[in-house]
């Protein structure tokens, strides 16, 4: 198989996160938090971002959000409340608002 067609139907393993520049591959049932399991080194610092602020699954071949009942600040998707414990879709490149200082970009 010539290596161009290969690349092209390549498919990327991971939900893209971007925070403050840096880029990082989250995986099914990784956190995103201050006590996280993915950009933990930038949410660490960000007071107003919980331990465990985000959930990341994979159903069914589709990336998912899923805010924790436990979160008390505003997290929005694409500026809309996002309701807890019920996993939001990711599609396509969406942002997540964790708190007033902390944008996320998703991108599936």
């Amino acid at each position: 198989m010539p290596d161009s067609l290969h690349d092209s139907t390549t498919i990327e393993p991971g939900l893209k996160v971007t925070v403050e520049g840096k880029t990082y591959l989250a995986h099914h049932g990784d956190i995103l938090g201050r006590e996280g399991t993915v950009a933990k080194d930038v949410f660490y610092f960000i007071k107003t971002v919980s331990r465990i602020h985000v959930k990341i699954l994979k159903q069914e071949g589709h990336w998912f959000v899923v805010v924790p009942k436990a979160v008390s600040n505003s997290t929005k998707l694409d500026g809309v409340e996002v309701p807890r414990d019920e996993p939001q879709k990711v599609l396509g490149t969406r942002i997540l608002k964790m708190s007033e200082n902390c944008v996320v970009t998703l991108e599936a």
